[in-house]
């Protein structure tokens, strides 16, 4: 978790990692998949955010060569490196394909919560109302 502070500033985007980290343990439990090591894929993909924003085609290449430098296992790297189609990496196992369905599902709850919260918070049209009785000719 040091290491992705120290890369990941935004509240936002460590919460975001965090509830990835959350939906892939669960996947895990459900797919019969090493929690710890799926929950890790989860909380580190997107540990090259900043430094790759510019150039998305890098995305995932970049956190995976830093992971595997760290020491990380290579299910974890190759599932971070494929997370993103941006980066051209094909998925291949059970951990590939959970992370990258974890990101875009919550990123995609994420984005029809808030139009539905825009929704709701839309001034309402007011009912026609009849004129008082003082109003009326």
């Amino acid at each position: 978790m040091r290491e992705l502070r120290a890369r990941v500033s935004e509240p936002e985007r460590l919460s975001h990692a965090v509830a990835v980290e959350a939906i892939m343990r669960e996947l895990a439990a459900a797919a019969g998949g090493a929690a710890e090591e799926w929950a890790l894929a989860g909380l580190l993909h997107d540990i090259d955010l900043a430094e790759t924003k510019a150039e998305p085609s890098r995305h995932g290449v970049v956190g995976a060569s830093l992971l595997a430098r760290l020491g990380f296992s290579e299910a974890v790297v190759r599932a971070v490196e494929a997370h993103d189609d941006a980066a051209g990496v094909p998925r291949r196992a059970p951990i590939d394909h959970a992370l990258y369905c974890a990101d875009r599902t919550l990123d995609d709850a994420l984005r029809l919560s808030l139009l539905a919260m825009q929704a709701v918070s839309l001034p309402e049209r007011a009912a026609p109302r009849a004129p008082a009785a003082s109003e009326r000719p």
